[in-house]
């Protein structure tokens, strides 16, 4: 279920999945005039970049295991964007990560003390439009981005288990060309007095074997304090476009060459494999195989 107005105006939208309701985005903005806009509701965190976009935009058939777990995903609050010809920043206050109580929570939750997210991005050639997705179609002009982003939370005073200060940055870039693109990202994360403690790193890249098919792959590097092992995950697939991200056939095959630990499958701060499809292994197992596919319809 979505309602959107343009840009100055307003936005709902929401998952109705197993009989529940989830609301998921629930904000107004305003058009400030010379490149500002703000922003006040239930809205992403604005980390990273391919868990900025919508779930239509990007590479195969859903979001990857580096961005589900490392993202702070939605929370409340309010946000500042400014936008010029070939720079984009956003600063945002809010309840922290969906992780500590971000989003769907009443106003006297505890969650933080404050949280502060900080993205910017610079165009090097192309053009905005070109990065809404993860994808670039036969007949596209050379596009390059380059963007990164700071998040720091400290927890609410006076419960133990709210208290934690956490810290994360990332630094990525996209680049598009006549058929073909790539995309590259770094996260890092702190978390203060916790085994929450990670990194994670993730390249992948598509080619237009014809007009409307596109094969892509991908590779992540994860680790975390928790497990003595890290874990690669390599990912292969194509997509069949019918009218390009609005209807479009997309499979995959996942290869996790580690074994699949709770902390990656469940997700301990972040989302983890519960969205794509990883479980967890046995002690001394790897080689873990997730065969996703998917036909996508927007309207």
């Amino acid at each position: 279920l979505e309602q959107r107005e343009g840009a100055g105006g307003t936005r709902a939208h929401a998952l109705l999945a197993a009989g529940t309701f989830t609301l998921l985005d629930a904000y107004i903005g305003k058009d400030l005039g010379d490149g500002l806009a703000l922003m006040a509701g239930q809205m992403k965190v604005p980390m990273l970049r391919e868990a900025g976009m919508d779930e239509k935009g990007v590479q195969g058939t859903g979001r990857s295991l580096f961005s589900a777990e490392f993202d702070p995903q939605r929370t409340q609050g309010v946000a500042l964007a400014y936008t010029a010809d070939n720079m984009k920043f956003v600063g945002a206050l809010t309840d922290g990560h969906d992780g500590t109580g971000g989003s769907n929570t009443p106003w006297n939750t505890y969650d933080v003390e404050y949280s502060i997210t900080l993205r910017g991005e610079y165009l090097v050639s192309g053009t905005w439009g070109q990065f809404a997705d993860m994808t670039s179609s036969r007949g596209a002009e050379q596009a390059i981005m380059i963007g990164g982003a700071f998040h720091h939370q400290v927890g609410e005073y006076g419960t133990t288990a709210t208290e934690t200060d956490a810290t994360q940055w990332t630094i990525d870039a996209s680049a598009e060309f006549d058929g073909a693109n790539v995309f590259v990202a770094y996260v890092d994360r702190n978390a203060t007095g916790t085994a929450l403690d990670g990194s994670g790193f993730m390249a992948q890249g598509g080619y237009y074997f014809t007009d409307d098919l596109e094969g892509f792959a991908r590779y992540e590097y994860l680790e975390n304090e928790v497990d003595a092992d890290s874990l690669s995950i390599i990912t292969v697939g194509v997509n069949k476009y019918f009218a390009g991200n609005n209807a479009k056939f997309s499979a995959d095959l996942g290869w996790a060459l580690d074994g699949v630990s709770a902390f990656w499958s469940a997700g301990t701060l972040g989302a983890g494999g519960v969205l794509n499809g990883w479980q967890t292994d046995a002690a001394n197992e790897d080689g873990q195989m997730v065969v996703r596919a998917q036909f996508q319809l927007a309207f």
